[in-house]
């Protein structure tokens, strides 16, 4: 599919290319670190008793082909991190179920877990994605490479903000909680132009997925706070 006709598909169904997509062709080319934050991105921004979240499996399958499709271009495996700005039970599952390499919580500052990843991993912020939805999330999506917002209907003043001050790159059609980062995976995959290869690999059980999983399961998350890092000032 041609990238007009991706944006147009995404497009219909209510997302905004900030960036253009051949743009965010270039960027998604560079990315070798996927950073997520988590309340407003992998649900609705509800809380329950001790503070715990949820996320969706479409999501979760999103977030895996998705680094299955950066191994495939890349030749290794991205790097995958949550940032959240509590502690949150849900989140700390879910990233060792997926064998993500960091979760870090309890960081009302974003930008010291940020750098951390950075200085862990020797990348550049160009070299990182981030998938936010609020203000707390800007001081990271101002630096990363790769900026996708995770839109919410009640919230326009902010998603214009964040357009006008060059903050997003994607703004989702949908909302956390309802597949927005399905989406946002979907259309990067489809926009990185292997898509198809990533879908059959999948669905054939082939070679490459299989390697792909292995070196998935060697992944071993470390969980961090403030003070992990030398942050206690934010706790």
């Amino acid at each position: 599919m041609e990238l007009k006709q991706i944006v147009s598909l995404y497009e219909e169904i209510g997302a905004e290319f900030v960036s253009s997509a051949t743009q965010i062709q270039h960027k998604f080319q560079k990315i070798k670190c996927l950073i997520f934050d988590w309340d407003g991105v992998f649900h609705g921004g509800e809380k329950y008793d001790n503070f715990k979240g949820s996320f969706s499996e479409p999501d979760s399958m999103g977030i895996n082909l998705l680094r299955f499709s950066k191994y495939l271009l890349n030749r290794q495996m991205p790097k995958m991190a949550i940032i959240t700005g509590l502690h949150n039970n849900t989140a700390k599952q879910f990233a060792d179920r997926e064998r993500f390499d960091f979760q870090y919580h309890n960081f009302k500052e974003k930008n010291g877990a940020f750098q951390h990843i950075l200085k862990e991993n020797e990348l550049q912020a160009d070299e990182c994605a981030y998938f936010f939805d609020d203000l707390l999330d800007i001081r990271v999506a101002e630096q990363v490479g790769l900026r996708i917002l995770i839109s919410h209907n009640a919230n326009p003043y902010f998603s214009n903000w964040c357009k006008a001050h060059n903050y997003a790159d994607y703004v989702s059609a949908h909302s956390g909680g309802f597949l927005a980062i399905r989406e946002a995976c979907e259309m990067l995959m489809a926009i990185g132009g292997n898509i198809d290869k990533v879908f059959l690999a999948r669905k054939n059980f082939d070679a490459s997925y299989k390697n792909y999983l292995d070196q998935k399961r060697n992944s071993k998350l470390v969980l961090l706070e403030p003070v992990d890092i030398g942050l206690q000032e934010f706790l």
